[in-house]
């Protein structure tokens, strides 16, 4: 999945969705990459992040996580590196779709809902389920 693909995709959504920075990591690679510069960036933030860091990195390289919302950073992540390759992009399409659901609910304020996982989980489903006959033409058509 290239760029453009991603913009088109998030392009699907409600303008509230639109605003977030989106990240589709391809290796495991390219994510310690990532994080090297987001541990040397936080330098000054207190410890416990760091151990989330930590801990959420051990995750995501064991392929129990298949994206991410960071609400300090404002930015959404979605690895590719664990997904089957003949269903990856419409996968990461329902990955994208669940942690810009996270953007969403950090924006206005809903991040400390009990709910917040079964929230996003319907909402990608929901957006996969309605734009699915789009989301193959954008991902055949690059």
């Amino acid at each position: 999945m290239n760029k453009t693909q991603v913009q088109q995709i998030v392009n699907l959504l409600h303008e509230d969705y639109r605003d977030c920075k989106v990240q589709i990591i391809k290796s495991k690679g390219q994510f310690i990459k990532w994080k090297i510069v987001e541990i040397i960036k936080l330098k000054s933030f207190a410890f416990i992040h760091r151990k989330y860091i930590w801990s959420h990195s051990k995750e995501v390289l064991s392929n129990e996580v298949a994206g991410s919302y960071d609400s300090k950073l404002k930015i959404t992540q979605v690895y590719q590196f664990g997904m089957l390759e003949d269903c990856k992009d419409l996968y990461t399409s329902l990955v994208l779709f669940h942690e810009l659901r996270h953007h969403y609910q950090d924006k206005y304020g809903r991040l400390d809902r009990h709910d917040i996982e079964d929230d996003c989980n319907r909402f990608a489903w929901r957006m996969y389920d309605r734009h699915y006959a789009e989301l193959k033409n954008i991902l055949e058509a690059n």
